[in-house]
């Protein structure tokens, strides 16, 4: 009879302490920003020397915005600009 009782308030003990137990957390999802970037570049024949720095530039931006955390989606633009003159 001791036995049984015994058991019963072990029972009775585990049960109240698993019932105290709370669930983890669950995580929240982050959401992923977007970055809509375009660049504008002069192409034309007097930038010829400063074509290959704003390469590099724009890709040091570019580099720079996608190693953030979290990464983002990034949407790139090119637009390159180059006047051609024309004689009729």
């Amino acid at each position: 009879m001791l036995r049984f009782h015994l058991l019963f308030i072990l029972l009775l003990t585990g049960f109240r302490l698993s019932a105290q137990v709370t669930p983890a957390p669950v995580p929240v999802p982050e959401e992923t920003s977007h970055i809509d970037l375009v660049f504008c570049l002069d192409a034309t024949g007097s930038m010829s020397g400063l074509i290959k720095t704003a390469k590099e530039k724009i890709w040091d931006i570019v580099t720079s915005l996608s190693q953030t955390t979290p990464a983002p989606e990034i949407r790139l633009g090119m637009i390159f600009t180059a006047i051609v003159a024309m004689h009729l």
